[in-house]
């Protein structure tokens, strides 16, 4: 049926470095390089939104497989990772988190029509959002850019009752610095009829800052 064998392959190395809580402050931090490239993200394709787990339009017909091939969406090149505590006083821990990341692969989907058998097409459905190779670009997979980088700061504290034994209340504030970068675009250029206006834009942010509060209590039987 001229159907490829389904790949996926992941390279990384990761340095990491820990400093031993002391009684007052404790530190962690990671660096990770990694490469992810193949035909096949697997049971989902975060490239065209589908979560429907098992039945993406990957392997739907051979001329979907056309280009499939290159880096996958969850191939970002680089990861830093810092976490660190500081006990202020016997019942007060402040705490911080920050995620550095290189941006995820583009695509440029397109109309497959014009580089394969028009016969092909079933029903009239052309897979306009999944096919990677059109009568354009003619590109591999994750090969229009990147998406820019992802910087994130969360700060913590937490209180521990001195009169209950096990009580604690904390707050947390996520993307302390309020960044916004996209995290998604709009990949598909060509739809059966025309281009896509639409083509290019963002269509997905970093979450904005937000606050949790918290309280629990830890026992034992």
């Amino acid at each position: 049926m001229a159907y490829p064998e389904a790949t996926r392959t992941y390279n990384g190395v990761e340095l990491n470095f820990e400093r031993i809580h002391d009684g007052t402050w404790y530190v962690q931090g990671s660096y990770t390089w990694s490469q992810s490239y193949g035909n096949s993200e697997g049971l989902v394709r975060s490239d065209n939104d589908q979560d429907d787990a098992g039945i993406t339009t990957q392997f739907d017909y051979p001329r979907l497989t056309k280009g499939a091939s290159g880096f996958l969406p969850n191939d970002r090149r680089h990861q830093f990772k810092f976490y660190g505590t500081y006990d202020v006083a016997t019942a007060w821990t402040l705490g911080a988190h920050a995620n550095i990341a290189s941006g995820r692969p583009l695509n440029t989907f397109g109309d497959s029509r014009a580089i394969g058998d028009p016969s092909d097409i079933v029903d009239g459905t052309d897979f306009v959002s999944s096919s990677y190779t059109d009568d354009v670009f003619r590109g591999n997979r994750g090969s229009r850019g990147r998406t820019p980088w992802i910087y994130t700061l969360d700060l913590s504290a937490r209180w521990a009752s001195p009169m209950v034994k096990g009580l604690w209340l904390g707050g947390d504030i996520f993307n302390v610095l309020n960044a916004d970068s996209y995290t998604q675009q709009n990949e598909v250029y060509q739809d059966s009829t025309s281009n896509n206006e639409s083509f290019g834009l963002s269509n997905g942010w970093q979450t904005p800052r937000y606050v949790r509060l918290s309280a629990g209590y830890q026992f034992g039987l």
